[in-house]
This record gives structure tokens, C-alpha cells and sequence, in this order.
């Protein structure tokens, strides 16, 4: 447990290393940074106006409205609406949830390999994963929280259902349906793509036909 606490410690000194230019007060320079600010300024304003899911964003579109939020991804404009709550902006909202995705996705995938592999393989695995050319494009060139955010989740469901492989109980799989759905609406896109890797994924590690209904 020891070395593992230092192996994370180390994926949480190398992100945050990475995540010094946003110290920098205002927003970094991205594709979609300001849209995504925007768009949690719209949740919040829908959550005010009594909307429970928020489905119409009345100040976008040049204050026409659009339907957006019908088919738009909704976990982190939740998100970012509850951190304003408490008086964040919705700029350092977006910077804090581009962070807390970037440093927690390596981490969660060790996790998930030290279930597979020993220390140092499961480290380097991380490393690849988190340290991965796609992720500084969603974090500093696109500017793509909910891709970030859904990385998160992806080897959290692979954690859960291995450890359901291991150990069959009730509350794994419970476990393992939340972060599947947190994955869906952070991103359904990366969803999209996941969902066959996870079948494929059960059914190679499942031994038996009850372990593969009860993933």
C-alpha cells in the first residue's frame, strides 16, 4: 500500500505540474473554452428559471433561446452550476473541472491496473493514459471539459467490473451502472465508443455465463 500511495503521488505531482498555466488568472486561449463557460452561465440561469432537467437555454442564440441543452451533454454544466453556488465563477469553474478531470483520470486507471498488473507496470500504463497527446489537446487546445471529465469515468467502470470478476456482490455492479451513467452524460460521444469495449471487455474476462449477466 505504501509504494502504491507513492506511485500515486507521483501521477498527482507530474498533473499538476502540467496544470500551472491555469494559475494564471482568466482562461486559457481554447476552441471551446468560452462556448462551454457560456453554457454553464445557461444551465445555471435554467436552473434558476425552475427548469429540473434544464431543457431550453433562453439567453443563447443572440437571447432567442435554443433547445441545446435536449441533446447537449449535461454533467458538467450540472457541475460547474452547483461549484457557482458557492461563489466560484463560472470561469474558475470551468479551469477547476479541466484540473480535477486531468488529475484524476491517471489515477483512476492505476487503480484499475493494479487489479491486472503489478506496481511499476500499472504506473507506466497510467502514464500513457493520462499523459496522452489527446488529453493536453482537450485540455489546452480544444478546451474540452466534457471529454476530460469522461475519461475520468472510463476506467472506472473497467475498476468496478473487475472488481466484480474477482469478487461477485450486489453493490460492485451498482457501483460500476453510476459511473457507466455519470460516463454517458459527462460525454455521450466517448460513451458511444466505450460501450462495445466494455462488452467486449466482460465477455473476455467473464468465466462463466453468470458472471457475464451479472457484470
Amino acid at each position: 500500500m505504501m509504494k502504491d500511495r507513492v506511485f500515486i503521488s507521483l501521477l498527482c505531482g507530474i498533473s499538476l505540474f502540467f496544470l500551472i498555466p491555469l494559475l494564471h488568472s482568466g482562461i486559457p486561449e481554447t476552441h471551446d473554452g468560452q462556448a462551454h463557460i457560456a453554457r454553464f452561465a445557461a444551465y445555471y440561469q435554467a436552473f434558476q428559471d425552475g427548469q429540473f432537467p434544464a431543457r431550453w437555454a433562453g439567453n443563447l442564440n443572440f437571447g432567442y433561446g435554443t433547445p441545446i441543452f435536449l441533446f447537449y451533454y449535461p454533467l458538467p454544466g450540472y457541475m460547474a452550476s452547483f461549484l457557482h453556488l458557492f461563489g466560484i465563477t463560472f470561469e474558475d469553474s470551468f479551469k477547476f473541472l479541466l484540473a480535477i478531470s486531468f488529475l484524476a483520470a491517471p489515477i483512476f486507471f492505476y487503480l484499475w491496473m493494479r487489479n491486472l498488473f503489478d506496481k511499476w507496470v500499472s504506473f507506466v500504463g497510467a502514464l500513457l493514459y493520462g499523459f496522452a497527446p489527446y488529453h493536453f489537446l482537450n485540455l489546452y487546445v480544444r478546451g474540452d471539459v466534457a471529454e476530460l471529465m469522461a475519461f475520468v469515468f472510463v476506467p472506472l467502470v473497467f475498476l468496478f467490473l473487475e472488481k466484480n470478476f474477482q469478487r461477485q456482490t450486489i453493490f460492485l455492479p451498482l457501483f460500476g451502472g453510476i459511473f457507466y451513467a455519470l460516463l454517458i452524460l459527462s460525454h455521450n460521444g466517448v460513451s458511444l465508443m466505450f460501450s462495445p469495449v466494455f462488452l467486449l471487455y466482460i465477455s473476455f474476462r467473464s468465466k462463466t455465463k453468470k458472471a457475464f449477466v451479472f457484470s
